[in-house]
């Protein structure tokens, strides 16, 4: 599994177990009251289901050596990654004034921003070549001495 692959699939990983936590939570200081909200509630259906596609092609695919891993992978992660950060703004830039209600970030969301952010990055790495050695020999070409050397016994 190269580099790229495990990215994309702790990314994905990541989307799925964000979805399923707390995104938010608002607090009513005035009643002693809160309510939590997981992000499958919301938006974290969409980015647990890119999540899973992303693990899914992180499973599947192995990407073409010498080019970055996968293109998709990145498309996926950047809207993750975008809804994440605006459910995050949405929920930080909540205010209510004399109301006495305080709203906070949960770990579910960040774990969701920075499971788009490790599988964008993931998608950009490129995969390594196949070394020669590795390589089935072309016809004319005698095969590739076995490693090691020869033993003393």
């Amino acid at each position: 599994m190269n580099r790229g692959q495990m990215l994309c699939l702790l990314g994905g990983v990541s989307l799925l177990f964000g979805a399923l936590l707390p995104w938010a939570t608002l607090q009513s200081l005035t009643l002693g009251l809160s309510i939590s909200r997981a992000g499958y509630e919301g938006d974290g259906i969409i980015t647990g289901g890119l999540g899973l596609l992303l693990l899914i092609g992180a499973i599947v695919s192995k990407g073409k050596p010498g080019k970055p891993y996968s293109v998709v992978a990145r498309i996926l992660a950047l809207i993750a990654g975008v809804i994440s950060f605006g459910a995050l703004m949405g929920i930080s830039g909540f205010s209510t004034g004399d109301k006495g209600l305080v709203a906070s970030v949960g770990p579910g969301i960040l774990l969701s921003l920075a499971g788009a952010v490790i599988a964008l990055v993931g998608g950009w790495q490129t995969v390594p070549a196949i070394p020669a050695s590795m390589q089935a020999p072309t016809q004319g070409q005698p095969p590739a001495p076995p490693l090691g050397g020869p033993r003393s016994g």
